[in-house]
C-alpha cells in the first residue's frame, strides 16, 4: 500500500500524458536512501510498455548494467573493430540503443525506469543523456530516481545537461509527516506514531523497519535507535541458516543466484532464501535472482560481520565464483586483500577491464584498473598495470590522473619500457586533447632510454612555437616538426612516426595534398582514409580555397565517420561542411550540418582542440552570410586570445580576427577599432607564409570594411603585399576582394573597382556564391563612398538584393533594400545593425521581437538602441520614432 505522495503520483500521470502524446521526455524522483522513491515508482501504473533497470552500489558492477536490463542483449561487451578511436563503439553503441526505443515506441508509449542512478557509472550516465535528448518528439517517458545527499559528480553534470537540453520535471520527496505514518502503521501502531517519528526523522524506510521490529518484538522501550541494530535483532529472530545467507548476501551488490549461494555455503539455500523473502529483507530481482532490500540494510549486515570475518567471506565467495564474472571476482579479492593470496585476482581484473574498454565503458575500465593496481601492492606486474591505467584513464578523458598514474608507473618500469609506454601514452593524451603541460615532461623524461623509432615519436610530439605576443593578446607562431625528428623518422620508416610527420598547419600544394590521400586509400586502412580526407579538406578549405572539392571530400568523411561511429571526426566533418555551404551559398544546408554540431561538442573531452575552435569558425561563418546572437561568439574568441595558453597553438592569429569580424557585426565600433590596433602590430612580427595568416588577416580587414575604420585601411593594405600570392586565402572572401575594400576605404577608387571586378572571376571560379553576392553590395557601398556612378551603383543594389533572395541571405537582402531606399550615406554615423534594429523599433516592436526578428540576445539590442539614442540625440522610443520616419528609415 503507498501511503500519501498523491501529489507526486498526480505529476507522474501528467508527464507520461505528454509523453504519450508525442512529448517524451525525462522525470526525476529525487530523496533521501528510504524515502520511498522505488515505491513511488513501482506504484505508478501507466498504461504503457514499463522496462527497468537498477544500479548497485559496487564499482565493479557490469558496465552499463541498468541498460543491460531495459534493452536485453543491446550493450553486451563487444569484440573490439580495430579502429584507433577511442569512442567508436561507444557510439554505435549509444546509436543502436537509442534507435531499439525509439522503434519500440513508435508501436506503443514506453516507460523507462532507471532507479539508483546515484551508483551509476559515467558510461551509463552518458547513455541516459544520449537517449534523453532523442525523445523530445517521441512517445517514452524516462524515470530516474537517486539520492541528492549520494549524487556524483558525473550525475550533477548529467542532470544539468538535462536542465539545458531536454524535458525534465523534477519530483523530490519528503519524509513522511505524522499523518502519513499514522495511516502507514494503521491503528494497532496509533500509540506508537510519535516515537516513530521521533526516532526515523519521517523516513519510510526507517518507519517500516521499526514498525516490523516493533510486531516482532512487542515492546517498543526495547526497540533500538538505528536501522543496523533492528536488522541484527531482525536477524536474531531468523533460522541460524537464513541469517548466514543474509550475512553473505550483504557482500554481495549486484543480485545473485540460487547456484551461486549454494556454492558459498556448501548446501542447498532454498528454504532460507524463502524465509528471507518472507521476512522483507530479501527481494527477487527483475532477472530472477536475489537482493537484499536496501543498501541501508546491507550495510547493517556487513558491518557486524567485522574486518576478519568480512573478509573471510569475500574470499569464499571470489573461489565460488565463476571465471566468467571476472569483474565480481577481481572486487571479491580487493575486499579480501588483507587475506594472503588476493594477488590472484589480478589476471580477473585484467579480464574484466579489457572487457570494459571493448564495451566502450571507459570509465568502468579505469575503475577496474584501479582494482588490478591495488591488488599488485606487492607483485612485479604493478608498474605494467599502473601504465594500462594511465592510458586508459587518457582514453577516458581524465589526463591528471592519467599523469598521476604515469609518474607512479615510471618509478617502477624497466628503463626499457619507459620510452614505449610514455610515447603511447603521450600519443592518447594529445589526440584527446589534454595540455601540453601534462605529458610533454613524460616525453622529456623517455627521450633519453628511447631506441630510435620511439625517439622520432616522440620528438614529433613536440610542439615547437615562436613567442609573438605575450599580451594584452597572447599570439604564438607555429615552426612546425623538429627537422631532425622528421630526418629520424624517415629515416627509421617507422609507420607511426612518419604517420605524425603530416599535420594540417603544414603547408602542402594540391599535388602534394592529393598524393597524402592516394597513399592513405592504397593501405585500405579505415582509419588512416578517414584522417587522411581530414586533412585534405582542411588543405583544400585553408589552402586552396575550394569548398565545392572540400564538400566531396566532407561528405566522404562523414560517411566513414559514421561507420567507424567516430564522434570526433563526425564533428570535424560536420563543422567543415557547415562552412563550406555557407560560402557556396547553400544556408540551409549549413544549419542543417550545424545543427548536431553542439552535442557532439559536449560529448568530447573539455580540452579539445575542437570545443575551442569549432564553436568559433562555424558560428562566425554562419552569422556572417546569415546573422546570429555575436555575444557568445565575441565572448569565446577573445577569452581565446586573451589567454597564455593560446601562444601554444597556431589558432591565435584566426581565432582573434573572429574576434574582429564579430565586434564589427554586432556594431561595436570602438572596441573594434582598439582590437584591431592591438593586433595589427603583431602581424608585423608574423611570418607571412604561417597556417591561417592570409585568412586572419582578411578577417581583420572584414571587420575594417563593415565598420569604415578608414584608419586600419592603409595597415592593412601593406600587411597583404607581404603575402606570397599562391597562398589561400579566406573561404568567405579572397585577397582581390579585401584590396578592393581597402582600396576603397583608403581613397583609391580606381584600385577598388579593378579588385571588385578580379573578386568576381575568382569567386565565380571556386563556386564561392554567398561571398560572390556580396561584391555588388559592396561596390555599391564604394561606388556611395566616391560619391560617383549613382546609375551603376543602384543598379549592384537590385542585382545584389536579386542574389541574396535567391540565396535567402534575408539579412543582407534588407540591408541592399535600405540603402535602395534611403540613398548612399547612413545619418549620423549610424551603422547597418542600428539601422535595422531602429526601423524595427519604428514600427512598433519591442525589444524582445526585435531580438527574434534579427537573432539577437535582448541584452544586444538594448546596447544597440543605447548607441542610437547617443548617435541621433534623442532619450526616447518616440522621439526616436520621429527621427527614423523624417529619415526614411521606417519604411
Amino acid at each position: 500500500m503507498l501511503v500519501g505522495r498523491r501529489t507526486e503520483l498526480s505529476r507522474l500521470t501528467a508527464a507520461f500524458q505528454e509523453a504519450a502524446s508525442g512529448q517524451g521526455g525525462v522525470v526525476a524522483v529525487v530523496g533521501d536512501a528510504g524515502i520511498g522513491k522505488t515505491s513511488l515508482v513501482r506504484a505508478f501504473e501507466p498504461d504503457a510498455a514499463v522496462r527497468r533497470g537498477y544500479c548497485y552500489e559496487a564499482e565493479w558492477s557490469a558496465p552499463f548494467a541498468p541498460w543491460a536490463q531495459i534493452v536485453p542483449g543491446a550493450v553486451a561487451p563487444r569484440t573490439p573493430s580495430g579502429t584507433a578511436d577511442a569512442h567508436v563503439e561507444r557510439y554505435q553503441l549509444f546509436e543502436t540503443v537509442t534507435q531499439q526505443l525509439l522503434d519500440a515506441a513508435r508501436e506503443r508509449p514506453h516507460v523507462l525506469v532507471l532507479e539508483d542512478v546515484h551508483w551509476a557509472d559515467g558510461d551509463s550516465l552518458g547513455l541516459l543523456l544520449h537517449v534523453a535528448r532523442a525523445i523530445d518528439a517521441a512517445r517514452v517517458l524516462v524515470i530516474i530516481t537517486y539520492r541528492e545527499t549520494e549524487e556524483a559528480p558525473a550525475l550533477t553534470r548529467t542532470v544539468a545537461a538535462m536542465h539545458r537540453d531536454v524535458r525534465l520535471h523534477r519530483i523530490p520527496l519528503a519524509p513522511f509527516d505524522r499523518a502519513e505514518i499514522a495511516a502507514f502503521v494503521g491503528d494497532a501502531g496509533a500509540p506508537h506514531v510519535d516515537w516513530l517519528s521521533r526516532e526515523t526523522g519521517g523516513n519510510p524506510l526507517y518507519v517500516r523497519e521499526l514498525w516490523r521490529h516493533l510486531a516482532d518484538a512487542g515492546d517498543p522501550a526495547s526497540a533500538p535507535a538505528s536501522v543496523r541494530e533492528i536488522v541484527r535483532h531482525r536477524l536474531s529472530l531468523l533460522a541460524p541458516a537464513t541469517a548466514e545467507l543474509l550475512q553473505i548476501a550483504s557482500a554481495f551488490v549486484a543480485p545473485f543466484t540460487i547456484e551461486l549461494i549454494a556454492a558459498v555455503t556448501g548446501g542447498d539455500p532454498t528454504a532460507a532464501l524463502d524465509e528471507a523473502v518472507r521476512v522483507g529483507l530479501l527481494d527477487v530481482s527483475p532477472g530472477g535472482g536475489f537482493e537484499l532490500v536496501h543498501a541501508v540494510v546491507r550495510r547493517a549486515i556487513h558491518d557486524d560481520l567485522g574486518p576478519l570475518r568480512g573478509a573471510r567471506l569475500h574470499r569464499r565467495i571470489a573461489e565460488a565464483l565463476p571465471p566468467r564474472a571476472a569483474a565480481e571476482v577481481a572486487a571479491q579479492y580487493h575486499a579480501s586483500a588483507s587475506i594472503p593470496g588476493a594477488e590472484r585476482g589480478i589476471d580477473f581484473a585484467i579480464t574484466a577491464a579489457e572487457q570494459a574498454a571493448r564495451a566502450t565503458a571507459h570509465e568502468r575500465a579505469v575503475q577496474i584498473w584501479k582494482l588490478a593496481v591495488d591488488l599488485a601492492a606487492e607483485d612485479q606486474r604493478r608498474g605494467s598495470l599502473l601504465g594500462r591505467l594511465a592510458l586508459a584513464q587518457a582514453i577516458a578523458l581524465m589526463p591528471d590522473d592519467a599523469r598521476r598514474s604515469a609518474d607512479a608507473a615510471l618509478e617502477l618500469l624497466g628503463d626499457d619500457a619507459i620510452a614505449p609506454f610514455v610515447a603511447d601514452l603521450a600519443v592518447s593524451l594529445k589526440a584527446t586533447g589534454a595540455p601540453s603541460l601534462i605529458w610533454e615532461p613524460l616525453v622529456e623524461r623517455a627521450l633519453p632510454r628511447a631506441t630510435k623509432p620511439i625517439e622520432a615519436r616522440l620528438r614529433l610530439l613536440r610542439e615547437r612555437y615562436a613567442d609573438l605576443a605575450t599580451g594584452p593578446l597572447h599570439i604564438g607562431q607555429w615552426l612546425g616538426p623538429d627537422p631532425e625528428a622528421v630526418a629520424l623518422a624517415r629515416e627509421t620508416g617507422d609507420p607511426i612516426a612518419l604517420a605524425m610527420i603530416s599535420s594540417p598547419f603544414e603547408a602542402r600544394t594540391a599535388e602534394e595534398t592529393r598524393a597524402l590521400l592516394a597513399a592513405a586509400r592504397e593501405t585500405g586502412d579505415p582509419v588512416r582514409i578517414v584522417h587522411a580526407l581530414d586533412l585534405a579538406q582542411r588543405d583544400l578549405y585553408h589552402r586552396q580555397n575550394d569548398c565545392s572539392a572540400a564538400l566531396v571530400l566532407l561528405d566522404e568523411m562523414l560517411a566513414r565517420a559514421n561507420a567507424l561511429g567516430s564522434i570526433p571526426l563526425r564533428t570535424e566533418a560536420l563543422y567543415g561542411i557547415a562552412k563550406c555551404r555557407a560560402v557556396t551559398g547553400d544556408l540551409p544546408g549549413a544549419h542543417a550540418a550545424a545543427r548536431d554540431v553542439p552535442a557532439l561538442l559536449a560529448r568530447l573531452g573539455p580540452a579539445h582542440r575542437l570545443r575551442g575552435i569549432a564553436p568559433i569558425a562555424m558560428n562566425c561563418a554562419l552569422g556572417y552570410f546569415d546573422d546570429t546572437d555575436w555575444d557568445p561568439v565575441i565572448a569565446q574568441a577573445t577569452s581565446f586570445v586573451e589567454q597564455p595558453r593560446a601562444r601554444r597553438t597556431p589558432l591565435g592569429f584566426v581565432v582573434a580576427g573572429f574576434a574582429a569580424v564579430a565586434l564589427a557585426m554586432d556594431g561595436q565600433r570602438d572596441r573594434c577599432d582598439a582590437w584591431l590596433r592591438t593586433l595589427l602590430p603583431i602581424f608585423e612580427r608574423g611570418d607571412a607564409t604561417m597556417y591561417n595568416y592570409r585568412a586572419a588577416l582578411e578577417l581583420c580587414a572584414v571587420a575594417a570594411w563593415t565598420l569604415e575604420l578608414v584608419e586600419r585601411a592603409p595597415a592593412l593594405l601593406a600587411l597583404e603585399q607581404r603575402i606570397p600570392t599562391e597562398l589561400g586565402a579566406l573561404p568567405w572572401s579572397c585577397s582581390a576582394l579585401e584590396r578592393a575594400r581597402m582600396s576603397s576605404l583608403a581613397g583609391d577608387p580606381d584600385a577598388a573597382l579593378a579588385g571588385f571586378t578580379e573578386a568576381r572571376r575568382v569567386l565565380a571560379q571556386r563556386g564561392h556564391y554567398a561571398t560572390l553576392a556580396l561584391i555588388d553590395l559592396d561596390e555599391a557601398l564604394a561606388l556611395g563612398r566616391a560619391r560617383t556612378g549613382a546609375d551603376r551603383r543602384n543598379e549592384l543594389l537590385h542585382a545584389a538584393v536579386a542574389r541574396f533572395d535567391d540565396l535567402r541571405m534575408r539579412t543582407w537582402s534588407e540591408r541592399a533594400r535600405q540603402l535602395l531606399g534611403r540613398g548612399s550615406d547612413a545619418p549620423d554615423g549610424l551603422t547597418r545593425r542600428e539601422l535595422e534594429v531602429l526601423r524595427l523599433l519604428a514600427q512598433g516592436q519591442s525589444n524582445k521581437q526585435i531580438a527574434t526578428v534579427l537573432f539577437l540576445s535582448a541584452a544586444t539590442v538594448q546596447r544597440h538602441i543605447a548607441n542610437i539614442y547617443a548617435k541621433i540625440d534623442v532619450t526616447n522610443r518616440t522621439d526616436a520614432t520621429r527621427y527614423a520616419l523624417r529619415h526614411g528609415i521606417a519604411t
